[in-house]
């Protein structure tokens, strides 16, 4: 009744508004203890522990109430703890480790000490652990977003290359060898290579090989199904990179065109 009547009577007085608060979990009477004593730590303690802190905003509420104790009362080792272990709910495991800290600094006793710097010592093993977690969960992601794109564009590729390949034979079998016996040509110039790559183009295809020296030369092929094919084994051409790159001989007359980065027109391969 006495404390009933000291808030009827609207006290000024910071205890009866505290205990008052505190009793019935009153969050304006403890605001209004602590804006009569604004010096004091407790009401800040009490109004931090109104709620349950849950969410992160909640967590964050609840933490800058109890660092405000701390300021006010940096001796109270209770309020270091309360402050550590909401840091530590926020997976904040820097601040949770300073705030071990202070209340290292305010134990009573070694004994109390000596817990209290194991218990920092493990947050911060803790810590350690949840920032290589996050290194290791980063280049995942990183991973998995390269390799992603890198599927889109492989994917991207192989469409454009078989739509290529339908226009250069509408049937949908690789481009057609030319009928009739092979003659190599005597004109112009030839070039010994292994065969790389054909790129199709649209009404045509650019012949990518590489030479013993180690370059990539690039020569155009205007009209792939009247290029004459010769020599041993298989003699079809198929877009894309060459499964089995075969040594080839290419005659070919020069003909460098910058838009298309070919050095020549070829008149006919020889496969070895």
């Amino acid at each position: 009744m006495v404390l009933q009547d000291a808030i009827d009577s609207k006290s000024t007085g910071a205890r009866a508004w505290l205990e008052f608060g505190r009793i019935h979990s009153d969050e304006d009477a403890l605001k209004k203890a602590s804006g009569f004593n604004p010096r004091w730590a407790e009401p800040y303690f009490q109004l931090a522990d109104l709620d349950p802190a849950i969410d992160k905003p909640q967590l964050e509420k609840r933490a800058g109430l109890l660092k405000k104790a701390t300021d006010l009362e940096p001796r109270n080792m209770e309020y270091w703890q309360a402050l550590a272990k909401t840091y530590e709910a926020a997976k904040d495991f820097a601040e949770a480790q300073k705030a071990w800290g202070g209340a290292e600094r305010a134990a009573a006793s070694d004994k109390e000490r000596d817990q209290l710097r194991q218990v920092r010592l493990d947050i911060q093993a803790k810590r350690f652990d949840e920032e290589a977690a996050e290194r290791k969960r980063e280049r995942e992601e990183k991973e998995a977003d390269i390799a992603r794109v890198k599927a889109q564009s492989d994917a991207a590729i192989h469409a454009a290359e078989n739509a290529a390949r339908k226009r250069m034979n509408p049937n949908g079998a690789v481009p057609p060898t030319p009928q009739g016996e092979y003659q190599a040509t005597d004109t112009g110039s030839s070039m010994l290579g292994v065969f790389q790559r054909l790129d199709c183009l649209n009404g045509g295809a650019k012949f990518i090989i590489q030479t013993p020296d180690g370059k990539t030369v690039q020569l155009l092929m205007a009209d792939p199904s009247q290029i004459s094919l010769g020599g041993g084994g298989e003699k079809t051409l198929a877009c894309g990179a060459q499964k089995n790159p075969r040594q080839v001989v290419v005659h070919y007359t020069p003909q460098p065109d910058a838009k298309l980065h070919t050095a020549g027109v070829v008149t006919s391969i020889e496969f070895h």
